[in-house]
């Protein structure tokens, strides 16, 4: 899940949503890859650790 995904579903702006879950990864409780689309930037994508 993206930060753009994940903002509307808890009501955030995407940039809060970010450091949310910037900070999940910093704690070990997400882990984090980057996606590439076909054009334009690539998306942060944020996974739970099992």
């Amino acid at each position: 899940m993206t930060a753009a995904e994940l903002a509307p579903e808890l009501g955030l702006g995407r940039a809060t949503a970010q450091r949310y879950l910037a900070g999940l990864v910093q704690e070990g409780r997400a882990t984090m890859r980057l996606r590439y689309g076909s054009t334009g930037r690539p998306e942060h994508e944020y996974r739970w650790r099992p």
